[in-house]
């Protein structure tokens, strides 16, 4: 712009006639120059927001878990408050805590009925997986919130939440397959019970207990541990040169470097779980197994405290096939 001035005044050009040919530039450039500027800001934004959508979900979620909400690992939305809680109260009469139902209706009913329920008198807690697979998951849901039963969140059930709300896996999906459709007949109060359910249930102090859906890591504090470990894991197995546990959801049966957590468990809480048919019944010192397969056509199972009493009933019939 220097230049273009003393040139200007170089060829005898008057200096306001300068001055004025100089604003003109002036205007010209700066007219150039800002459409420039917020077109290399677009583009970098853009820049930006294409290289943050390559990070996982899960991790950047969890990076931000200062906030109020973190996600499940089928990208349901849970309030921090609501991943670890403790029950208060005791029952008048007892506590019968129910192995995986699957939607076994009948067989749930029977099981009630066998363990004497009285819903003024005891509490019935769910280890989870309260629906899905079986025949009759929205009537078993139905039941369990008319009852006023207490749980903790299996995978199943988290799977029939990201369903409802159409996240997850079920993003963009607007006719949902035969298997899962029966969630779009769910009334707000339902959905507020799933959505309510907890990864783990401490029982009162002097039951020393802990209700989960798949296991526990031991020594890993509870509000350390991964919630997908929590509803998925069935053993446990050390990296080389490492005293660490760390968890899988690989069947230890089938696998020679993996254990079954149960029998690693070593207290000092009980822990009460589900998740793990092929296992069955699990009666570990310090850790009790209540998934006994009712969907494969074998029993379904629960446990009564005080006495750790275990009561089951035969399946009706076999309604899905082990493996399918």
């Amino acid at each position: 712009l220097s230049e273009i001035r003393n040139f200007m005044l170089s060829n005898d050009l008057s200096e306001s006639n300068a001055e004025n040919f100089f604003e003109g530039v002036s205007y010209r450039m700066v007219s150039l120059v800002i459409p420039s500027l917020t077109m290399i800001v677009l583009l970098f934004s853009k820049q930006i927001k294409r290289t943050f959508s390559l990070i996982p979900k899960l991790s950047f979620r969890r990076a931000s878990q200062a906030n109020d909400v973190i996600y499940s690992p089928e990208d349901v939305p849970i309030p921090k408050g609501k991943i670890h809680r403790t029950i208060s109260e005791e029952p008048e009469d007892k506590f019968i805590i129910v192995g995986d139902v699957h939607g076994c209706l009948d067989e749930f009913k029977n099981l009630l009925d066998k363990c004497s329920y009285k819903k003024e008198k005891d509490k019935v807690i769910l280890v989870g997986d309260l629906v899905n697979k079986g025949p009759k998951s929205l009537e078993c849901l139905r039941f369990a919130v008319s009852e006023g039963f207490l749980g903790v969140r299996g995978n199943h059930d988290d799977y029939a939440l990201a369903a409802f709300k159409r996240v997850g896996k079920f993003k963009n999906i607007t006719k949902l397959s035969p298997k899962i459709d029966w969630v779009d007949s769910l009334t707000k109060e339902e959905v507020g019970w799933l959505e309510d359910l907890p990864y783990t249930l401490s029982l009162p102090s002097k039951y020393e207990s802990i209700v989960v859906h798949a296991g526990l890591v031991p020594g890993l504090a509870l509000k350390d541990h991964d919630l997908n470990d929590l509803y998925k894991m069935r053993s446990l197995y050390k990296k080389s040169g490492s005293n660490k546990w760390l968890a899988s959801d690989l069947d230890p049966s089938n696998e020679k470097n993996r254990t079954g957590w149960a029998k690693i468990w070593n207290g000092p809480f009980h822990i009460y779980f589900g998740h793990d048919a092929k296992q069955g019944l699990q009666l570990e010192k310090f850790a009790t197994g209540l998934d006994t397969g009712c969907l494969y056509g074998r029993k379904l199972t629960a446990c009564l405290l005080p006495g750790n009493e275990i009561v089951s009933v035969d399946a009706l019939k076999t309604y899905v096939e082990p493996g399918s």
